[in-house]
């Protein structure tokens, strides 16, 4: 007959079931052995855990062996603390052991006892070591979910780009989860309040924008909306939790970015002479000419490639908007500037209209650093927080309102929305002759022109 193989860590000596546990080598130094234990033994160290079931029975024995088996492991555990201890709580590995320790055991009453002992409160360090710690018992015990145990599952699958989810579960992980540790203790009036406070700038907040707050309110219904029906059952209480804002002049002014005047134009460019101990910085200055010309975004100019690049137009072929992908024509006043831009990036080889950007962050973003450069810019020049690089697409805009240029044709050039059910739904672009002659009729020449670069 075939020897039934026990159970792991019971061994049966002279029919009786005794439940033993090996110490590893490197821990046997913190278990010496009692002093009322034998005489030949004081001084030495343990190299295993043993206690006896009293039963012969296997049945009985298993069930016997659990709070042993506990006890033991723990011992081992505090041990494993003891030999490299650790400062701080590690959620995710707490959450993955506790988790381990639940589905090992077929009785959900033993297995949350086991890992409420892994989980002892009195071991925090701090409130909030003990908050994480209850929020770890509450999910893996389905007594409640906690709303940090699935950022990094959600992470991976967001669909944001990179440096928008390293922003989204920044987020995420120090306000939302601990504001609200377990989702289904999370009231809507709460959550309501506490958005108030970021608009408001109130309990420790600063005053935060509407896109803003909408934004970051957006990832956490993204969130709630991956862990609702998968994890948790609690409703998702993001969804218009922000109130609505009331129209005014002053709000409608505020979200938008003001246009610089020809003055501030003419300004900013002269002060990119003086930049670097007065060595200039002649790319800020070719962005600033070319973005004045066309309308386009940092980023739209900071990627544009060659390819992208014809004899009298450049396309973006890449945008924040479905509105922004667009054709423009090169204004007849920064057809040589382009020519030079062209002929630079190919002597160095490189694929990009502005060959000078480097993408050397972590992102490869090649718009961050020349963004950094233009805000220093402009704050010497003590313009505020409603002007940036933004604004001269409002000063293009301008421009072509003052030229008399048809609102919908200068709206395509510049890439914004159309509205209106007849030009914004069924419309497609405008002729390239309309946007030639549209182009035609802006000009910033009144004041000094031709604009040179420094090393012409």
């Amino acid at each position: 007959m075939a020897r039934v193989k026990n159970p792991k860590y019971l061994v049966k000596l002279w029919n009786t079931y005794h439940v033993v546990m090996k110490i590893p080598p490197t821990l046997q130094k913190y278990f010496p052995h009692e002093h009322d234990g034998p005489n030949r033994k004081k001084g030495d160290c343990k190299r295993k855990f043993s206690a006896s079931l009293n039963t012969g029975n296997l049945e009985l024995a298993e069930v016997r062996s659990g709070p042993f088996i506990t006890q033991f492991k723990a011992m081992i555990m505090a041990a494993k603390d003891q030999e490299s201890p650790t400062q701080d709580f590690d959620f995710d590995k707490a959450f993955a052991k506790a988790k381990a320790t639940f589905e090992a055991f077929v009785s959900n009453q033993i297995a949350a006892s086991e890992v409420a002992m892994q989980l002892d409160p009195d071991e925090a360090k701090s409130p909030a070591e003990l908050r994480e710690r209850i929020e770890v018992y509450a999910t893996v015990t389905k007594k409640g979910v906690s709303t940090k145990a699935y950022v990094d599952e959600w992470r991976k699958q967001c669909g944001y780009r990179e440096k928008n989810a390293d922003e989204a579960e920044r987020f995420l992980r120090k306000h939302f989860c601990p504001k609200f540790p377990i989702f289904e203790l999370i009231k809507p009036m709460d959550l309501r309040l506490w958005i108030e406070d970021q608009l408001q700038g109130r309990n420790g907040y600063k005053v935060a924008s509407r896109e803003t707050v909408k934004k970051k309110v957006g990832w956490i219904n993204s969130y709630w909306a991956y862990c609702e029906g998968q994890y948790t059952e609690a409703p998702c209480l993001t969804y218009g939790s922000i109130p609505k804002a009331k129209k005014t002049k002053t709000s409608a002014v505020q979200r938008s970015y003001h246009p610089y005047t020809m003055d501030e134009y003419y300004q900013l460019l002269e002060q990119t002479d003086k930049q670097n101990r007065g060595r200039g910085d002649p790319v800020m200055k070719d962005l600033i000419i070319v973005a004045a010309h066309t309308g386009c975004r940092l980023n739209e100019l900071c990627n544009m490639t060659l390819n992208n690049v014809g004899d009298d137009w450049l396309q973006v072929a890449d945008s924040k908007t479905k509105s922004g992908i667009r054709k423009i024509p090169i204004h007849k006043d920064i057809q040589q500037l382009i020519e030079r831009l062209k002929q630079t990036s190919l002597d160095a080889v490189d694929n990009y209209l502005f060959s000078e950007l480097t993408a050397g962050n972590k992102y490869h973003d090649r718009g961050a650093p020349i963004s950094k450069r233009f805000s220093r810019l402009k704050d010497k020049l003590c313009f505020g927080g409603s002007y940036g690089f933004h604004s001269f697409r409002s000063t293009l805009s301008n421009l072509f309102e003052t030229a008399g240029v048809n609102e919908t044709f200068a709206t395509r050039i510049i890439g914004h929305k159309i509205d209106t059910m007849t030009y914004g739904l069924y419309s497609e672009d405008i002729p390239w002759d309309k946007k030639v002659e549209a182009m035609a009729k802006v000009s910033y020449k009144p004041k000094g022109w031709p604009i040179k670069r420094l090393d012409d």
